[in-house]
């Protein structure tokens, strides 16, 4: 009997940190979260509206980009928008520096919350985008954290285009 509560006493604690699928999604989107809104801090307003070149997104454009994929990915996996957002006209309304950083954190909010609502069960529910392929929930959460690593590389290279160091690689590369 003793044996048996010491194997089901050590059992218990590794039960309590296991982490489920879609926590360590947020965990992944968290991290890129912290370095899109670190790089969000460093650009001055002047070049948020800066632009390699004619026809390609502005710093501006960018940042809110990555924010309407966030409410993108999770309206597609069933859940409903805040009452007035248009996701993909967040370039038309959000000017300021201050609001674009807002809009980030909000829909990074929006994102990882709805995350931890899908149960494992819907894991595998069919989710339809307007692009080709089969997707399930899973392949939205997927792509919602590819989606946000693609633009942090394009961001990257933008800062770098503009003499900004980004903050995790000041005093080093």
């Amino acid at each position: 009997m003793k044996k048996a509560l010491l194997v089901l006493s050590l059992c218990i604690p590794l039960g309590l940190f296991a982490q489920t699928w879609q926590q360590e999604a947020v965990n992944f989107i968290s991290f890129g979260k912290g370095k899109v809104l670190a790089l969000a801090e460093k650009f001055t307003d002047d070049q948020y509206n800066w632009s390699p070149m004619e026809g390609v997104r502005s710093a501006r454009e960018v940042f809110l980009h990555i924010a309407g994929g966030n409410y993108f990915f999770m309206q597609a996996s069933g859940f409903a928008l805040p009452e007035g957002l248009d996701p993909w006209a967040l370039d038309k309304t959000v000017t300021t520096k201050a609001d674009v950083i807002k809009t980030l954190n909000d829909s990074y909010d929006f994102l990882t919350s709805h995350i931890m609502d899908i149960k494992d069960s819907q894991l595998t529910e069919e989710v339809k985008f307007p692009f080709p392929g089969e997707y399930t929930k899973r392949s939205a959460i997927m792509l919602s954290v590819d989606h946000c690593s693609e633009h942090l590389g394009q961001l990257i290279a933008y800062a770098r285009m503009n003499g900004i160091v980004p903050p995790w690689s000041e005093g080093g590369n």
